[in-house]
């Protein structure tokens, strides 16, 4: 799906973030909690 250049830089810092937050191993889930888990729908 394309994506606007303004959105896929948004998506990178935030997944910059999210790995400095979190360490490793990694969640193999995007977005997540803060404890590194699924992020749930509500």
């Amino acid at each position: 799906m394309p994506l606007h250049a303004t959105t896929i830089t948004v998506l990178s810092d935030y997944a910059a973030r999210r790995d400095a937050h979190l360490g490793t191993p990694r969640s193999p889930y995007f977005f997540v909690a803060e404890q590194g888990g699924r992020l749930l729908h509500q």
